[in-house]
């Protein structure tokens, strides 16, 4: 029963396990359609599209002028 008190910390490790597996599986996963659209879209930076909120593209477009054209950090930042 004391090991139940202490909530915390099984939350804090079943967050830190979750991070370590999905750091663990990140090179599997491919680009998905949406993060295709954002890479466009930051070529193209516009006040806002119809399938997309207006933050995106300028989201998109500051990623890319920082050199970052990697999958996660759009994940990171659009997710």
């Amino acid at each position: 029963m004391k090991i139940l008190k202490n909530t915390s910390f099984w939350i804090y490790a079943l967050a830190l396990f979750n991070v370590i597996i999905h750091l663990a599986v990140y090179g599997n996963f491919e680009y998905h359609r949406d993060e295709l659209l954002y890479f466009s879209l930051g070529l193209h930076p516009a006040m806002g599209y119809a399938s997309v909120p207006p933050l995106i593209s300028r989201l998109a477009f500051l990623i890319q002028s920082v050199g970052c054209y990697s999958l996660l950090a759009f994940q990171f930042v659009t997710d």
